[in-house]
């Protein structure tokens, strides 16, 4: 049955109802993450040619990026704490003198640097119904919003994102059908809501 034919089924999904939370950042940055891009993945493909036929094979899976983006507050300082995770992360010219090279980003500064990045999706008791974790998170990029006089808007930073993969956490198992090269009609509970999860 739909969920729009009965008002006692849980609410679908909503885009709007969602915490972010960047270890580092004060509060988790919860409350001034405006808008974040779910984790997302393409599957690579090579060919092979026969005569006139061609096949496709899978090859690797890789996660795309995300972007995360924060109101700049006042208290706290979104700026001040995405400069401090950029500067812990290994880059900071300030070092760099004749007598001494300064130091270089790794990829263990970085990731501690971020303190680990979740995205949840939420209900309307804000009870998490979907959990994403970016496993190994590292800034790749930073965006000041631009600055205008007949602009009225806040001032945003936008924040991209790498990481080696994302686990998901939902709250129930679903229900799939057994795993064939058709669309069958029995129903079969999968085992685990948990996916990719280390």
């Amino acid at each position: 049955m739909g969920f729009w034919t009965d008002a006692t089924l849980q609410d679908p999904k909503r885009a709007y109802r969602f915490l972010v939370t960047i270890g580092t950042m004060e509060n988790g940055a919860q409350w001034y993450a405006k808008a974040v891009t779910k984790p997302s993945f393409t599957i690579g493909s090579t060919e092979h040619k026969f005569l006139n036929h061609t096949f496709h094979y899978p090859t690797r899976t890789e996660w795309e990026e995300i972007t995360v983006t924060l109101v700049d507050p006042v208290t706290p300082d979104a700026a001040n704490s995405t400069l401090a995770i950029v500067k812990a992360s290994g880059y900071d010219p300030s070092l760099l003198t004749a007598a001494d090279y300064g130091t270089t980003t790794s990829k263990a500064a970085a990731v501690s640097a971020l303190g680990g990045v979740k995205i949840e999706q939420i209900d309307s008791n804000s009870n998490p119904i979907e959990t994403w974790t970016l496993w190994n998170a590292f800034l790749t990029g930073v965006k000041f919003a631009d600055l205008a006089y007949d602009s009225d808007d806040m001032s945003t930073i936008e924040l991209k994102m790498r990481y080696d993969w994302a686990y998901l956490e939902t709250t129930t198992a679903s229900m799939v059908g057994p795993i064939t090269n058709e669309i069958v009609g029995t129903n079969a509970t999968m085992e685990s809501n948990e996916y990719f999860k280390p």
